[in-house]
């Protein structure tokens, strides 16, 4: 069993905490460190996302099942999340540095953090925590798919017995 004063001592800082200190340090700049590269990030992520379930899905020769959306999902979430994790590496060196550096940034930019990664660790180093990342991609796009197919197919199924069971209602709206 753990002692309670001692998780009470191992506390870190509060969020109040965070937020005076990024404050004190950066000032309102520091709140947004790593948002281009999250945006420039997000976009294609998503493009990809979308286009490579519907490529997926296309190859189906029946109406969508919840297991194969999930599964058009997992692949497409890992596949794109995968493709454009280097710059999800950008965004985070970018947001850690502004938090921990006292001084002077190591970063100048987003694309001074991407070379400056490549030349000093290498090109692996843009893929460090690859997998866990790409896990949590796939399963969470995996669930969102298979919810949304779902939930499709259950609002078609209630729309088809209303409209069989009184079709003039159905054709004045």
């Amino acid at each position: 069993m753990v002692d309670p004063d001692l998780l009470g001592r191992m506390k870190g800082p509060s969020m109040n905490d965070f937020v005076v200190n990024m404050y004190k340090k950066r000032g309102l700049r520091g709140f947004y460190a790593g948002s281009f590269p999250a945006v420039v990030q997000i976009i294609p992520y998503m493009g990809l996302n979308f286009a490579l379930y519907e490529s997926i899905m296309r190859w189906q020769k029946e109406a969508p099942s919840v297991q194969k959306s999930g599964l058009a999902g997992f692949i497409a979430g890992g596949t794109s999340k995968f493709i454009v994790y280097p710059l999800d590496t950008v965004k985070k060196r970018l947001q850690t540095q502004v938090y921990f550096a006292y001084s002077n940034n190591k970063y100048k930019g987003w694309t001074h953090c991407l070379t400056t990664i490549a030349k000093e660790e290498g090109v692996g180093a843009l893929y460090r925590g690859l997998a866990p990342t790409v896990l949590k991609s796939m399963v969470a796009t995996s669930c969102s798919f298979a919810v949304f197919t779902l939930t499709k197919n259950t609002l078609q199924s209630i729309h088809d017995q209303q409209f069989i069971q009184n079709p003039e209602r159905s054709r004045d709206k």
